[in-house]
């Protein structure tokens, strides 16, 4: 890469157009190249796609104890589910139901921390119909039940 853009540096005054599109070619070849040896998957996605996973997003976690349906909120946005999905985990790193699940939980292990609430009063904060089911759900993510967490 470094010897192409040499090549090109010191072309600058002296090359005809064609010269320079055959090199940029070239340099789109050798990027390609470099994301397949790395294990990188780059995809291109429109800005309205991002927009609206965005906002998607962003309306999920500021209705954390509501039962939201996916397909519904895509479809409103004017997304196909599996686009959203796709958007959303190059985005945020993971699926929208992961992610949700860890952002919850790092709010419950805060709100723990803080000792102001309780136990089953998070649950119902965060959507979780009792507390058995966010113990669950917590300690699948941190290990250890909310009480032991807020014990430590």
């Amino acid at each position: 890469m470094k010897h192409l853009f040499s090549e090109l540096y010191s072309a600058a005054e002296t090359e005809p157009i064609g010269y320079f599109k055959i090199k940029a070619i070239e340099l789109l070849y050798h990027m390609d190249q470099l994301t397949q040896i790395n294990g990188c998957d780059l995809k291109y996605f429109d800005k309205k796609q991002i927009q609206s996973t965005k906002a998607i997003r962003e309306y999920l976690v500021s209705h954390l104890d509501e039962k939201v349906s996916l397909e519904q909120m895509a479809k409103e946005a004017h997304l196909n589910l599996s686009v959203f999905h796709l958007v959303f985990s190059h985005i945020y790193g993971d699926t929208p139901y992961a992610y949700l699940k860890k952002y919850k939980m790092n709010l419950a292990a805060q709100w723990l921390s803080e000792n102001k609430m309780k136990i089953v009063d998070i649950a119902l904060e965060l959507g979780y119909s009792n507390a058995s089911k966010f113990a669950k759900a917590f300690q699948s993510v941190y290990g250890m039940l909310p009480k032991d967490y807020r014990k430590k």
